[in-house]
């Protein structure tokens, strides 16, 4: 888990770049856009893939990777900030789609994103909105 400042850049590449966004409005809907960015790393090099969590609520956020119901805590983050998790190929279904959980501390709701199709590599961003109640 690598915590930052501000919102990450990446370098620029010749790859596809969609955003993954992960919106909940005060009612408690959620809507979400699958998307990544190529990285170029190969098995050897680090993680299957990255999720890069936006923070854009006050509240204190838990994150899970789910696969076949059953959630794998990836950690927290704190309030307006960003943070990066690492993603084993083991978090993800066997087709390659992966879901997120969210779950805002001291809340009794709780947020899925629609399942992402996640290659080896790719950095995949989520961001929470600030009406997460």
């Amino acid at each position: 888990m690598r915590s930052h400042p501000s919102y990450p850049t990446y370098p620029t590449r010749p790859a596809l770049l969609l955003a993954a966004a992960l919106a909940v409005a005060a009612a408690g809907t959620m809507t979400a856009l699958g998307g990544c960015a190529s990285t170029g790393r190969g098995p050897a090099s680090g993680p299957f893939a990255e999720l890069v969590i936006q923070n854009d609520n006050s509240r204190i956020v838990t994150v899970y990777a789910v696969r076949s119901g059953t959630r794998m805590r990836l950690g927290t983050v704190s309030g307006v900030s960003t943070v990066t998790f690492d993603l084993r190929r083991d978090m993800l279904e066997s087709d390659g789609r992966l879901r997120v959980l969210v779950e805002p501390l001291g809340s009794t709701s709780r947020y899925f994103s629609d399942p992402i199709f996640v290659a080896e590599g790719e950095i995949v961003e989520l961001v929470v909105s600030s009406l997460v109640r």
